[in-house]
């Protein structure tokens, strides 16, 4: 028989944890499978652990309460240590991730997946009854990921909190996690070993009782678990190579543009277009042999189209964000904003094409 261990980090979910238990006791019994839910509470003073206990009467519920740094991958941490089962879920305790599909995130693990993730992006999937600035913070921190992890660009939702994991994924890397706010998956994302996996539709709702936890705090720690991340995974050092071979394209544009007029004379147009195209050259080319070097496996035209495509684009994007805000911020802050995501763009696209 399957053992699923449950793994809930919890902060003043008093009221929502009686529902969460019940709707799981539910669908597990109705799949068939054995199960454990951990309550890993960080001293919510509205009471949640005591009332863990009370549920641990009834149901298969071990409660702890957490001494070590608070934070919800924190505790998902030390339910790792703790979990018994076979395969491992995560999920909040708000209710927002639904109850219902966790024998689905487990089947999928049976079927011989190493993680499967419950996504909000996928086809099938959604977020109901969000604010329009919800939405655009998760579409940011995603399309943060992506930018500064292109290793994980296949998957659609990432920072989601809610995913199933074999065990053995967990034990072999458990010692390098450290995690840090509420993206726990993506430390598994960047430091498990693992081959296949495969993301489930859910329907992300609104909390049932109690106040959402995001906040500046909540985003900024995101920020910086990302880039730790990227750091640890070597991109970080990547986006800095790209940087210095982008910064050495200006100086070879200029240089190019200045010879290219005093040998074809004419409009500057020409000279500076020309001139565009042989930085674009030259930083293909450090690009590739430097920055890229260790992820050049696909073939030199994929490469070499990829990044011009790449680069046009990026361009296309700073001459307009300049053009834009020029009449708005100044004309310097408006170029600066404009490298900066001409830059952002061409590093995304570029990831793209080689990951």
């Amino acid at each position: 028989m399957v053992l699923v261990s449950i793994v809930v980090p919890t902060y003043n979910e008093a009221d929502n944890l009686p529902l969460l238990v019940e709707r799981l006791d539910r669908g597990l019994r109705d799949a068939g499978y054995e199960y454990e839910v951990l309550v890993m509470d960080d001293k919510s003073p509205d009471g949640t652990y005591e009332v863990a206990k009370k549920l641990a009467g009834k149901y298969p519920v071990r409660p702890f309460l957490r001494e070590g740094p608070k934070g919800l991958s924190p505790a998902v941490v030390d339910g790792f240590r703790e979990a018994r089962g076979d395969v491992i879920v995560v999920m909040d305790a708000d209710l927002q991730h639904p109850p219902e599909l966790v024998p689905e995130l487990v089947g999928k693990v049976l079927e011989g997946y190493d993680i499967v993730i419950g996504s909000r992006y996928v086809e099938g999937g959604r977020i109901e009854n969000w604010k329009w600035y919800r939405r655009l913070v998760s579409l940011g921190a995603v399309l943060f990921v992506r930018v500064f992890l292109p290793r994980l660009k296949g998957i659609k939702d990432p920072v989601s909190g809610f995913f199933a994991v074999r065990r053995e994924v967990v034990e072999e890397c458990l010692d390098r996690l450290n995690p840090l706010g509420f993206k726990i998956l993506l430390e598994l994302l960047v430091k498990a070993k693992y081959e296949r996996v495969a993301e489930v539709p859910i329907v992300f709702r609104e909390r049932v009782h109690g106040k959402s936890k995001l906040g500046a705090k909540t985003i900024l720690e995101m920020v910086i678990h990302t880039l730790k991340l990227a750091r640890y995974s070597g991109d970080l050092l990547r986006a800095v190579k790209f940087a210095v071979v982008g910064a050495s394209g200006v100086f070879v544009y200029l240089g190019s543009a200045k010879l290219l007029y005093g040998l074809i004379g004419g409009p500057w147009i020409v000279s500076l277009l020309l001139a565009f195209e042989v930085s674009v050259l030259s930083n293909f080319v450090l690009n590739d042999l430097w920055t890229y070097r260790d992820a050049r496996g696909k073939g030199f035209w994929r490469r070499f189209f990829g990044f011009h495509k790449a680069s046009y684009v990026g361009g296309v994007v700073q001459i307009a964000v300049h053009d834009l805000l020029m009449g708005v911020v100044g004309w310097v802050l408006a170029g600066l904003i404009g490298v900066g995501l001409g830059y952002l763009v061409r590093y995304f696209l570029t990831n793209w094409e080689y990951f």
